[in-house]
């Protein structure tokens, strides 16, 4: 009987260590800074390559990460799995699906009274565009990245737009929803 249990105990354990793999370094990368430059990583293979200023290169792996050569330079590559982020010679890079511009992205329509009706935004060649649409007319706007958000100035005014649970709030207190 007791061999029959550590017999059972060992294989839990080694299904348990068997199936954790983990977190790729594979997807779309933005500059965590601006969220626009993208870095590539995928799989072919067996291999991992790098897009890189438009083009491919094989990682090589190395003690600490991932390392590639481009123009007779090391790029060094480092995966920190707690903080799901990808440093790159010292840029840091987040997931697309964890910036702000993939949240901010859609078709938001104002919950309250004031000028602007609607905001489009759309992302445009890596940048961010926002269409705001008021009553009888519509203007583009280039935002700039926030800690929070993003901001541009309006009608004189200083914008400024941040996620608030399934909201965006700009600075004067009104509530966009995405539809």
């Amino acid at each position: 009987m007791k061999n029959y249990f550590f017999l059972v105990l060992s294989i839990l354990v080694f299904n348990s260590c068997s199936s954790v793999k983990p977190k790729s370094i594979e997807g779309e990368w933005l500059n965590s800074k601006n969220e626009m430059y993208i870095v590539a990583i995928n799989k072919f293979d067996g291999d991992y390559w790098i897009e890189f200023y438009g083009e491919k290169y094989k990682l090589q792996a190395t003690k600490f990460g991932y390392k590639f050569l481009k123009e007779n330079k090391t790029f060094q590559i480092a995966y920190n799995e707690k903080t799901n982020i990808l440093t790159l010679n010292k840029n840091k890079f987040i997931r697309e699906t964890e910036s702000k511009k993939y949240y901010f992205v859609g078709t938001w329509h104002v919950e309250s009274e004031g000028p602007i009706k609607k905001i489009e935004i759309t992302d445009v060649n890596g940048g961010i565009v926002w269409n705001v649409y008021q009553e009888n007319n519509s203007a583009k706007y280039y935002p700039k990245l926030t800690k929070t958000g993003y901001t541009f100035t309006y009608n004189n005014d200083q914008l400024y737009f941040e996620k608030k649970d399934d909201y965006i709030v700009d600075s004067q207190g009104r509530k966009y929803l995405k539809k």
